[in-house]
């Protein structure tokens, strides 16, 4: 597997199941993503929340939509992935906001934030979806604080220190006292 910079990913669809002897997987791929998806050389998938990359060897676009893996040939090692979301770079998928699709951040629980000025405000415990965004559960001073997961607000991940610098609007930390 390949290290990835990328600091934020979309989820596109789901692996739903195991199909056949061979380990190929069922997808469900939002309407929305799906010319992303047929380009794709590789995706990701959210494993137990690790995000790994796969290359695709094939892709059946009928109905039920049927993927085949590279590292995965045997029902066995596909009924360890199934079910899951899937997700592509967020740089190579257009920007959808309909039925609430936007980016996936489960990537980040789990994960040490840092303000801006390199000050460790504390660990990911668990994302939250609401409508209007994402928010990150983070224990910060033996408290539990809400920040807000968007694109825009992050400025770095580094996915092998599981850390991510997050431009915490001012006062935040302390509206939550």
């Amino acid at each position: 597997m390949r290290k990835t910079t990328i600091t934020a990913f979309t989820k596109i669809g789901r692996v739903l199941k195991t199909h056949g002897l061979e380990g190929a997987l069922v997808v469900d791929i939002h309407s929305d993503f799906r010319d992303p998806f047929l380009s794709a050389e590789f995706v990701f998938l959210d494993l137990k929340g690790s995000i790994v990359p796969f290359f695709v060897e094939s892709i059946q676009q009928e109905d039920p939509w049927i993927i085949l893996l590279e590292a995965v040939h045997d029902p066995e090692s596909a009924a360890e992935i199934a079910p899951t979301d899937m997700l592509l770079p967020s740089s190579e998928v257009p920007q959808v906001k309909a039925e609430g699709i936007d980016q996936d951040f489960a990537w980040a629980a789990g994960f040490t934030v840092f303000s801006t000025d390199q000050k460790r405000i504390g660990t990911i415990e668990r994302v939250e979806s609401y409508p209007q965004q994402s928010m990150a559960i983070v224990s910060h001073q033996d408290r539990e604080v809400m920040l807000p997961l968007h694109v825009e607000l992050i400025i770095e991940v580094d996915h092998s220190a599981r850390s991510v610098i997050i431009d915490i609007p001012d006062g935040l930390l302390d509206l939550q006292d």
